[in-house]
């Protein structure tokens, strides 16, 4: 049975950051390169059911040769891997516009405020009728 998560909580799995890493990781040696040995550093028994579900999505190609298992990036992979890495700036960059969004909405508030105080003053210094 696989477990359910919130969009929001995907940083608090440690399997996906994980992933992250290395499909980013693979990222840096595409097309050359030819992977061994890292999903099973990484997730020990569990390494095949994870190499066979992304070769299974369509994000690795997978290669066994004699007892080794080399894997590398598709293009679909290399989209995923790119999008992965680019995540983190893209939420780092939305917290800075809303906190700037937040920062001008607080100093147009204090500007009408200070304009209508301002103006009720004058008036009341000098009345027009």
């Amino acid at each position: 049975m696989e477990k359910r998560v919130r969009g929001d909580r995907l940083d608090d799995i440690g399997e996906y950051e994980r992933i992250k890493l290395i499909l980013i990781s693979f990222l840096r040696g595409y097309p050359s390169w030819r992977y061994y040995g890292i999903f099973e550093y990484y997730f020990k028994e569990r390494s095949k059911s994870i190499i066979d579900r992304l070769k299974e999505d369509g994000f690795v190609n997978v290669l066994e040769e004699k007892n080794m298992t080399y894997y590398w990036l598709t293009p679909r992979g290399v989209e995923l891997a790119s999008s992965l890495s680019a995540r983190k700036s893209f939420l780092s960059t939305k917290q800075r516009v809303k906190r700037f969004k937040d920062v001008g909405l607080a100093l147009v508030g204090m500007t009408v405020v200070i304009g209508l105080a301002h103006y009720f003053l004058t008036y009341a210094q000098y009345p027009l009728f």
